[in-house]
């Protein structure tokens, strides 16, 4: 059920590195979608020298489990993938060529 994503919905700052080494901050909001079928996701970070800004729904079942996520970016790129629950309360989102796993923190909320 979509709504096990309510402990994402809120205001993020986030930071990290991709496996290539790129450094990665910025902010992230999650929102409900009027209706909660969909969670809508933010981005905006900086990924090495460039900005970034992304916009996700996520929701609908998957086949194999979790949910159903496309994503928009600013640069006019479009992906589908998958999201599910992470064990320590995150999330896990990829496809065929890429995977992640974000982790949140209390004291990088906004």
């Amino acid at each position: 059920m979509v709504t096990e994503l309510d402990p994402l919905v809120g205001h993020w700052r986030s930071r990290g590195r991709t496996v290539d080494g790129l450094d990665v901050a910025g902010t992230d909001v999650y929102e409900w979608f009027p209706g909660k079928g969909f969670l809508v996701h933010h981005v905006d970070v900086t990924m090495g020298d460039e900005r970034v800004q992304v916009l996700e729904m996520i929701g609908g079942a998957a086949p194999d489990g979790g949910w159903r996520m496309r994503a928009f970016d600013n640069q006019g790129g479009y992906a589908e993938m998958v999201a599910s629950a992470a064990p320590d309360g995150g999330l896990t989102f990829g496809d065929a060529q890429s995977r992640a796993t974000v982790t949140f923190a209390g004291p990088d909320a906004m």
